[in-house]
C-alpha cells in the first residue's frame, strides 16, 4: 500500500493510539497522587479572645498535712479524740480554720475511729500552737456529720497531749 500525505499508516495509528492510551492513564494516576497527597495544615492559629476574669475569691488552700517524717525520732505531741457513744463505722476528721471562716480537711488526719471511740494523731513541733482545729465525726466516711467538736489550738510544747471530747448533740 502506497502511502501518501493525506493517508494515514494504520500501524502508526495503533502504535500512537497506544502510547496515548498510556500516557492518558499515567497523566490520571498523577493527578491521584497530587489529590490524595496529604496536604500541610496552617500551624498559625486565630487570635483567642481574652479570658474572663473571676469575680468570686477562691477559697484558701488547704493547709499542709501534719505528718511525721518515717524513721525520724521527732518530739512532738498528740491530739486525742474521745467520741463518747459514737456509732460503729463512725469516721473522724480534723478540719482547720482559714481567715475567711471556712473549714478545711487536714490532709492525713482522718480515718476510722479506734477501739474505744477515739482517735489520736501526732502533731510536729512546727505546728504547736497553730489553730484553730476542730473534730468533725461522721456516721461513717463520706457519711452524714453525728458530731462537731468545739475549736482549739494544737498543743504547745513537746510530749503534751490535749485531749477533745465530742459527744452528739440533737
Amino acid at each position: 500500500m502506497k502511502t501518501t500525505a493525506n493517508s494515514l499508516n494504520p500501524q502508526l495509528f495503533l502504535a500512537f493510539w497506544g502510547a496515548g492510551k498510556a500516557l492518558l492513564l499515567l497523566g490520571g494516576i498523577v493527578a491521584f497522587l497530587l489529590l490524595a497527597a496529604p496536604v500541610q495544615a496552617d500551624t498559625r492559629l486565630p487570635p483567642r479572645p481574652p479570658l474572663p476574669q473571676p469575680t468570686v475569691t477562691p477559697p484558701a488552700p488547704p493547709a499542709p498535712a501534719l505528718l511525721v517524717t518515717p524513721g525520724e525520732p521527732a518530739p512532738g505531741a498528740h491530739i486525742w479524740l474521745i467520741a463518747v457513744d459514737a456509732p460503729g463505722g463512725a469516721w473522724a476528721r480534723v478540719e482547720w480554720q482559714a481567715t475567711d471562716d471556712t473549714w478545711h480537711e487536714v490532709a492525713g488526719w482522718q480515718g476510722d475511729l479506734l477501739p474505744g471511740r477515739s482517735q489520736r494523731w501526732w502533731v510536729a513541733p512546727q505546728h504547736f500552737g497553730a489553730g484553730p482545729f476542730r473534730w468533725v465525726v461522721t456516721q461513717e466516711k463520706d457519711g452524714p456529720v453525728w458530731s462537731v467538736s468545739q475549736p482549739f489550738l494544737l498543743p504547745g510544747e513537746a510530749d503534751s497531749l490535749l485531749v477533745v471530747e465530742s459527744s452528739w448533740r440533737p
